[in-house]
Order: structure tokens, then sequence, then C-alpha cells
């Protein structure tokens, strides 16, 4: 016998699986609104301060102490560097001496691969004869080549300077500074405005007396400067380049 439904009302076809009732799709609610949501994190003003602070203070760093000012020195106003050559010292009109100011003749002077000479040689001013003017700055060449060279075409190794000797003459500066007749407060002076890579602690032993010698570095070059171990009066700097050859280890 076939069901009965109460009167007035009319069957319905039964819906399909996954549907309403109605016949339309739920409603899909997002996976990710399903999941506790993470509080966002809020801009902090002072980490991009000390971010910024660090990525400055790199950046000084590295300036200073690799890219800041390298040894210069100035003669009568011609100026050469550690990367220059003793033919590119004279061409500037300057002379090659020994230490007693005896101008020497380069030209048969040979160095050896990658080798440093002990031969120090003094930069001069012309003079009257074979002498000349002596300067107070003495260097040594090294050759890094794989061959060997003439010492007039090899850059210069080391610098030392000694001024205010009594048989120096002309005008010479190292970065801008005059040291000559200097006592050891004016040179730590010199040496700041100088910029040279010597910590403050070091330059106040140095003006103090409590030391004969300070030490600094910046790049390939090394910065030495001394004073008389008796008197602690300023005596000397000297500048040394880094490369690594066979005598320079």
């Amino acid at each position: 016998m076939a069901d009965e439904f109460p009167q007035g009302q009319v069957p319905t076809e039964a819906a399909p699986a996954g549907m309403m009732p109605d016949g339309t799709a739920p409603q899909q609610i997002p996976q990710n609104a399903l999941q506790q949501q993470k509080p966002k994190k809020k801009f902090n003003f002072f980490t991009l301060l000390c971010v910024l602070a660090i990525i400055a203070a790199g950046c000084y760093f590295g300036y200073e102490y690799l890219l800041g000012p390298k040894p210069e020195f100035e003669v009568d106003g011609k100026k050469f560097t550690m990367k220059s050559t003793p033919k590119e010292i004279m061409d500037a009109g300057l002379v090659i001496c020994d230490k007693n100011g005896k101008i020497v003749d380069l030209a048969g002077n040979s160095v050896l691969s990658k080798t440093v000479p002990t031969t120090e040689y003094q930069i001069g001013i012309p003079g009257s004869g074979n002498y000349a003017t002596e300067t107070g700055i003495y260097f040594k060449v090294m050759n890094t080549a794989s061959n060997a060279k003439g010492a007039k075409d090899c850059q210069i190794y080391s610098v030392t300077y000694w001024p205010g000797s009594d048989k120096t003459g002309g005008k010479v500066k190292v970065n801008g500074q005059d040291l000559t007749n200097l006592d050891a407060k004016k040179w730590t002076e010199a040496f700041k405005a100088a910029k040279y890579p010597f910590s403050d602690k070091d330059l106040g032993r140095f003006e103090d007396g409590d030391t004969t010698i300070i030490l600094g570095e910046r790049g390939q070059y090394k910065y030495e400067a001394h004073t008389e171990t008796s008197s602690k009066k300023p005596s000397y700097v000297l500048f040394k380049n880094g490369i690594k050859t066979e005598t320079s280890k």
C-alpha cells in the first residue's frame, strides 16, 4: 500500500550527497580561518635605529681602517706615496742619495724576484755637484715580481723619517703634517690630524712618555712612532708595506 502524505503537503526529492537540503553547495570556510591567528608584530623603531647605527659604525670602520688616508710624503711640494718607485720620485724633481747625501745612480742596481734588499736610500733635494740636500727620509724597495728588475722600477717597501736632523733641509710633510722640532704632545696632535691608526690609549702613553713606541695598522700598511729611550723626545716615524715577499716574512 502506497505511503500517504498529510493533506496539502507535496513530497520532495532527496538532496544529492554533499548538498544542502535546498540544493545549494555548503559554504566553504577557509582553512586558515580555522587556525588561531598569530598576533602581528609591531614595528619597533628602536630596533631600526640600532640596525642603522651598526651599519653606520661598520661603514666608518671600513673607511677609517681600510680605506682611510694612506702614507703620503711631500718634499718641497713634490709628493710621493708607498706605491711610488724611485724613478717616479726622480721624475718629480727629487734625487736618490745615500745616508751621507751623495747622489746614487740606480741604473745598475738589480733586485731579485720577491725580495727586499737591505740597502736603504735617502730622498734628496738636488744640490751642487754629486751631493744633495738631505731630507731625513729613508726608504727600502721591494720586488714583488716573478723576475728580477732594476731598483729604480721597484715599489717602496718602507719609509723611515727622522725629522729635525741638523743636516736635513727642505720643507717635509707627512700626510700634510710638519713634524720638525715638535714635542711628543704636538706629535700626537699631528697623528690625530693625519688620522693615523693609533689608539687613543697609545697616543696618551706616547704623549706622557710611558712608552717609546706605538704601533698601528691600516689595510696593507703598518705605522710606527718612536721616541728616544732616555729623553723620551720624538725620534722617528716608520711606515711599512705589509705585502709579503721572500725576505719580508
